[in-house]
Parts: structure tokens; C-alpha cells; sequence
């Protein structure tokens, strides 16, 4: 068991073909990890899932995503500025630790 990775913000894959909690593409938090069965045990507010690794992507640290944000706000589509918008409000305001 390693819990190492406990509060660690993930975005599950948007492309998962199966994903036993429904939430592709979504923001949550691990809130357990077993690294030998590749098992992480995700939150997301009330609910949670388990995933493999290969189906959680790591995000970067909220304020290098906050900054890049702004230095790419000019020149991103309006839909995927809006993603990546969710996902620094998320980390900023909405996430589990009060953030």
C-alpha cells in the first residue's frame, strides 16, 4: 500500500472506454493508492472510483496550471480554454482539502 499519493489531484482520461464511476474527463483526488495492483481509490466530492494508473492523468501543481493558463488565454480555442479554465477553478476553489 502506498497512500504516498494520498491528495494527489488526477483527471481521469477523457477517452477511458470503461470507467467504473462514469466520470471521464472529470477532476478528482486520490484518496487511496496500491501501487503493486496498480489500484487508486479516486473522490470526487461524495463519490469514488477505482482506476488503474493508465487511466489517471497527473495534473501539475495549481499554480504552474493557473500560469500557463494565462500565458495560452489569447491563443487556445474558446472549448479548450474552458477545460483547462474548470480545472484551475477546481484546483483552486473546489477541491476536497478546501483549496
Amino acid at each position: 500500500m502506498s497512500d504516498d499519493l494520498a491528495g494527489t489531484p488526477v483527471l481521469v482520461h477523457p477517452a477511458l472506454e470503461h470507467d467504473p464511476a462514469g466520470m471521464q474527463g472529470e477532476v478528482g483526488v486520490i484518496s487511496k493508492a496500491d501501487i503493486f495492483w496498480d489500484d487508486f481509490v479516486v473522490s470526487f466530492g461524495g463519490k469514488q472510483g477505482l482506476y488503474p494508473s493508465d487511466a489517471l492523468l497527473v495534473l501539475l501543481p495549481d499554480e504552474e496550471i493557473h500560469r500557463n493558463l494565462a500565458d495560452i488565454a489569447y491563443e487556445t480555442p474558446f472549448a479548450e480554454l474552458k477545460a483547462l479554465t474548470q480545472i484551475d477553478l477546481f484546483l483552486r476553489y473546489g477541491g476536497e482539502n478546501g483549496r
